[in-house]
Order: structure tokens, then C-alpha cells, then sequence
């Protein structure tokens, strides 16, 4: 049975094209067998207690690939992604913290410990929770480059026969976006990465 405590929380920093290689430094030396990473502008917070549902996921499907859970609608990059990842009338990434934590409070009433899965997932890689074994089954994240990393290590986990699940009832907030999103930065001048590459 697995506990919150049996979950390592890892925010890996990987910019300019590097993250693939970061999550899978990430998951290789994580100390226990299920790991979540996510970016350093996520909130998980707006559910008091997203800790012990994701553990309740892992209990009802200890052989899953990946869990991710519904998020705001900046890292979504396509529009399958879109369907997949954000909740039909969830509130735009800068409409107000208490709009996001009335969406949150909802679609947890709405769906509790469920989860489904999903076919064909195109997650974002801004949030989700692995499996150090399922990891190493597919073959890890591709170093291919920022935007692909999530897209394809769901392709990996696909082709060894995993599956993939939405934590139906958890909402999280990302702040941002790296794809030339600059209003959530607090830093006059901050660019994205994609212009960064381009100055280069």
C-alpha cells in the first residue's frame, strides 16, 4: 500500500532544450519508486490534500505508466492536450487565485479519488507522477529537445505497454508558461526559452 510518504516531490530545472535530460537525472536518483515531478511555477496546493490522492491513484492502479492531474490552460499545446488536460470551464491561467481554487473545490466534489484512463495521452510535462520501473521499461524521457519531452515520454510508456491516468479529481494551477508566456514573470525583461534559442 502506498503512502504519501512513499511519493518523492521533484521540481527538475532543465532549460534551453535539457529538460528531458533533467527529469531523467530526476527519476533515476529519486530514493523511492514513485516520483512527481513538476515545474517551479505549479501550485498543487489548491487541494489541501493532493498528496494522499495521488497515492490513492497508485493504489487503484499500482501498474500504471504515469498519472497526471487537470490543469490550467497555458501548458496545453495542442488542442488534443487541451481536451485531455484542461477542465471544460475551468478559469483562465490569470483570472483571479480564488476563481482557480472555486474550479479546484468543484471538480473535486464532481469526481473525488476517480481516475480514467487515457488513451493516446499527450500530457503536459508540467505536472505528473512516474514510476522509477515504468521509466526504465520505456526507455526514459527523449533529450529531443523542450516542447517534446512530455508528448514523447507518453509515446515510450505507450509502446511498453503502459498505461496512462487522469487524476480526475485534482485541479492545479500553473502559474506560466515557458513558451513565450511573460506575463506571470516578476522579472522586467524575462523572456522564454524559444527566444532565448533565437538570440542565440
Amino acid at each position: 500500500m502506498i503512502t504519501p510518504a512513499d511519493i518523492t516531490v521533484i521540481t527538475p530545472f532543465g532549460n534551453d532544450g535539457m529538460l528531458g535530460k533533467a527529469l531523467n537525472k530526476a527519476i533515476k536518483d529519486a530514493p523511492t519508486e514513485w516520483v512527481l515531478v513538476h515545474d517551479d511555477d505549479v501550485l498543487l496546493k489548491l487541494h489541501v490534500n493532493w498528496r494522499l490522492v495521488c497515492a490513492a491513484a497508485i493504489n487503484k492502479h499500482p501498474d500504471a505508466g504515469l498519472f497526471y492531474p487537470w490543469i490550467t490552460a497555458l501548458c496545453a499545446s495542442t488542442t488534443t492536450a487541451q481536451d485531455q488536460l484542461v477542465p471544460k470551464g475551468a478559469p483562465k491561467p490569470f483570472d483571479g487565485m480564488d476563481k482557480h481554487i472555486a474550479c479546484a473545490k468543484e471538480i473535486w466534489k464532481t469526481h473525488g479519488y476517480s481516475v480514467t484512463e487515457i488513451p493516446n495521452a499527450q500530457i503536459g510535462g508540467a505536472c505528473h507522477l512516474t514510476s522509477k520501473t515504468a521509466w526504465a521499461k520505456s526507455g526514459g524521457y527523449p533529450g529531443i529537445g523542450m516542447f517534446d519531452e512530455d508528448h514523447g515520454y507518453c509515446r515510450a510508456l505507450t509502446a511498453a505497454g503502459y498505461s496512462i491516468y487522469r487524476i480526475d479529481g485534482l485541479y492545479i494551477y500553473h502559474l506560466g508558461s515557458i513558451r513565450g508566456h511573460r506575463e506571470s514573470s516578476f522579472i522586467p525583461g524575462e523572456c522564454g526559452s524559444k527566444e532565448i534559442r533565437a538570440k542565440k
